[in-house]
């Protein structure tokens, strides 16, 4: 029988430092975000504000009213291709502001 235990590794030890501190929420709805911003896409990037994401409900505020009118009859689909870039259904709602 040996005095050690086996090491952990560093990504499990970090996954459960994260998971204590409870930022595990915050860095899922980070990733939302900057997938947001990926798959939107530069021309719809120069009129998103800001993104916000928060219990499964993504905000998206836009500076431009017709984009704004746009993005939003496509809510679904766009609901769609961020959960299938991100390997699940965080996301389950989207609105534009």
């Amino acid at each position: 029988m040996s005095r050690f235990r086996k090491p952990n590794s560093l990504s499990s030890l970090l996954g459960n430092v994260v998971e204590d501190l409870g930022l595990s929420t915050r860095l899922n709805e980070t990733k939302v975000e900057e997938t947001w911003r990926q798959l939107a896409g530069p021309q719809a990037d120069r009129v998103t504000r800001r993104v916000r994401m928060k219990d499964g409900v993504l905000t998206v505020y836009l500076t431009d009213a017709t984009w704004r009118h746009a993005l939003h009859a496509q809510r679904k689909e766009w609901c769609t291709r961020l959960n299938v870039a991100l390997d699940g259904e965080p996301v389950r709602e989207i609105i534009f502001r």
